[in-house]
Parts: structure tokens; sequence; C-alpha cells
């Protein structure tokens, strides 16, 4: 399944406008493990343009995974695609929450937020097999920071601060609210 390799099936920052040269292979620059956290730097050329992955990992009362993808000239797109148990229960502001029937929740905002886009997506959970699942897009952008928190309602209940090259931005717990229609 020559899918299985692109792109689109997998969690990763795609640039626009711009042809993927598969076979790329992509650099661990730098990783940081520690009781609490992980960080990592990852970076390739796959389409023509210096594309860079920071992913720090938080462990603990407060998880989350912030993910901050770049390119140093045009702009990419970054793809999140979830599990299929889960479903849109909210979104505005570049805030999407995802959730199942057990109360299991997981937020997603990103920053730039305007733009951001939901579509039906596949993953393969197993050998040629494929999924249906939501797959959230952020919008076209030079640098794209999206925050993975997971959990119920009550671990996200406070603001987000997450800081960025043009100074920090918080969010707002949206969490509560009764999902949009």
């Amino acid at each position: 399944m020559e899918w299985t390799r692109s792109p689109g099936a997998h969690n990763v920052p795609v640039v626009t406008g711009a042809a993927f040269r598969p076979g790329t292979s992509t650099d661990l620059l730098r990783s940081v493990i520690e009781p609490g956290r992980q960080s990592f730097e990852l970076a390739d050329d796959a389409y023509g343009v210096r594309r860079t992955r920071h992913v720090l990992v938080h462990h603990g009362p407060a998880e989350l995974m912030a993910v901050h993808d770049s390119v140093p000239a045009g702009t990419l797109r970054s793809l999140w695609h979830f599990d299929p148990a889960l479903a849109v229960v909210s979104r505005e502001a570049g805030v999407v929450v995802l959730g199942d029937g057990s109360g299991f929740r997981v937020t997603l905002p990103q920053f730039p937020g305007e733009g951001q886009g939901i579509r039906p997506g596949m993953v393969s959970p197993g050998y040629l097999r494929t999924a249906e699942v939501v797959t959230v897009v952020s919008p076209a952008a030079p640098a794209v920071v999206t925050v993975i928190v997971p959990g119920t309602a009550s671990v996200t209940a406070s603001p987000l601060t997450v800081h960025t090259e043009g100074g920090p931005v918080t969010l707002p717990p949206p969490y509560d609210r009764p999902a949009q229609r």
C-alpha cells in the first residue's frame, strides 16, 4: 500500500505547493529524555526545503505534547489524525476538542488557529487495514504550534499558555462548553 508511506498517512507537517520526495531521511538533531518529559528536534529536506519539528512531551498530572513545525521559506500545514473512536465535540478559535462516549477528551489548540480545518482522514490500524478518522489540518503558515492535551474535561480546566516566537499566547479553557452544532 503506497498510501501508508505517503505524508497524508501520518501526523506530519506537509509543505504547501511542494512535491514530496519519498525515501528522504529525517535527522534527529537533538533529544533530551528526563523522568517527567522528553524533547526532540528533527529535520529533513523531503520537500526540497528544510522542515523542522520540535517536540516536547510532558508526563504527569498535566500531560501534553507540544509540537512546533517550521520551514524557512514558504508555508506548511500540520496533519493530525486521531483514533477512530474519537469524534469532534467542539471547535472554535483554533481549538478542536475530540471525545469518545466514555468522557475521554483530546484538546488540540493550534497557533495560528485562523484557517484550521477538519476533514475525514484514514489510518492503518493493522496490516492491509484502514479506518476512517477525524483529521485536523493546521492553517498554512511558515510555523505552526500544535498542543495536544489528552484526558477528561477536568484535566484541561485551566488556561493554557504557549510561548511562541511572537510571545506568549494564553488560551482560556473552552472545554466545559457544550458541543457546537
